[in-house]
Order: C-alpha cells, then sequence, then structure tokens
C-alpha cells in the first residue's frame, strides 16, 4: 500500500517539505471541488509519535505552512511502548514507591 501511495504522490502531489526523522510531507489539490489533502510517508515504521508538533498543526489544518522554527525537545523521540517489556506498569511502580498510608490531609 506504501508502494501505491508514493505512486500517487509522485503523480498527483506536491511535495511540501521533510522533518529531522525524514519523514516527507505532500499535499493534493483537487481541483474539481476546491479541496487540499495533505499526506504523509514515513520512512522506517509508520509511528504516528515520529511526527513533530509543527509537522502536526500542518497534517491537520491548524496552519497554512509549516512553521519550522527549529522546535527543539529536551527527550529525544520515544517509540510507542504499549505492548512491550518495557511499557509502564502501574502495579509495579506502586510497588516500589512508599505511600503512608496513615496520612490524612488537614486544611489549615
Amino acid at each position: 500500500m506504501k508502494f501505491l501511495l508514493k505512486i500517487y504522490l509522485t503523480l498527483f502531489g506536491k511535495k511540501v517539505g521533510s522533518d529531522k526523522y525524514k519523514n516527507s510531507y505532500y499535499e493534493v489539490a483537487f481541483k474539481k471541488s476546491n479541496k487540499t489533502k495533505r499526506f504523509i510517508v514515513y520512512s522506517g515504521l509508520s509511528e504516528g509519535s515520529k511526527v513533530p508538533p509543527e509537522w502536526e498543526a500542518w497534517l491537520r489544518f491548524s496552519t497554512k505552512k509549516c512553521i519550522d522554527n527549529n522546535y527543539n525537545k529536551k527527550a529525544g523521540y520515544l517509540p510507542n511502548l504499549t505492548g512491550t517489556i518495557y511499557a509502564y506498569n502501574y502495579i509495579k511502580n506502586m510497588a516500589t514507591k512508599k505511600v503512608k498510608s496513615s496520612s490524612v490531609w488537614q486544611g489549615k
């Protein structure tokens, strides 16, 4: 399916740009209905969390142009860990924390 999308975008789409993860962004204009669609072609796995916020806003038509203001995150890309051994486990984390069960809030 990704192969067919690339052919379609090569023929009818206009490449708008790419990001630091080497994802490519395209826009296709339909003349009859005066509408546009925006597409992303992922490099590697199709992971939605690999889309930077400025491109996410562009994909959802929040902005007309992608504002590339060198958005710097403190933490780099971290894939979705659901279903792996590194996923967050509430029960394990609560067992390691020491919680005082006898502490009662007293308003002042």
